[in-house]
């Protein structure tokens, strides 16, 4: 799918880097997703709502392609774009506005996601215990220091 038109740069750097895994994790790519949408309704230089609408839904689309198989990224979309669906802002002010809100709501959400898990999962962990961690994941504790060549022998 083609990039809109007037897409600002640090958005189609996010799309690449979403696209190429230079971003990776679920979580990561989801709250990449949502920041990008906000930085195109930050740009957005037309004076129209409805306009806006549609050019919220062509970045919307675009930003979805760029990891067509990843699980948070549509949700971070569809968190943000319902939201600024349902309001039906009547000019790009109050769009733009809800967009941000919106991604920042999300971000925000899905961070304190990401603790309370590593948080819950630190509940269960014994001294000597094993961890396997599964696609890039940041839900861990804090203390808690990876090691990426397996159990010492």
């Amino acid at each position: 799918m083609p990039a809109p038109p007037d897409l600002p740069g640090e958005v189609l750097a996010s799309w690449e880097a979403i696209r190429s895994m230079k971003i990776r994790g679920a979580g990561r790519i989801a709250r990449e997703a949502a920041a990008a949408l906000a930085g195109a309704a930050d740009a957005f230089s037309g004076r129209d709502a409805r306009e806006f609408l549609d050019y919220m839904e062509r970045v919307a689309a675009f930003m979805r392609e760029a990891r067509p198989t990843a699980v948070s990224l549509p949700n971070a979309i569809s968190f943000v774009m319902r939201r600024l669906r349902d309001a039906r802002p009547a000019d790009v002010d109050a769009g733009r506005a809800i967009v941000k809100a919106a991604a920042r709501e999300f971000i925000e959400y899905s961070s304190r996601a990401v603790d309370a898990i590593g948080e819950l999962g630190a509940r269960r962990l014994r001294n000597g215990d094993v961890v396997m961690t599964h696609c890039h994941t940041a839900a861990r504790p804090r203390p808690f220091s990876p090691r990426r060549a397996g159990p010492e022998r």
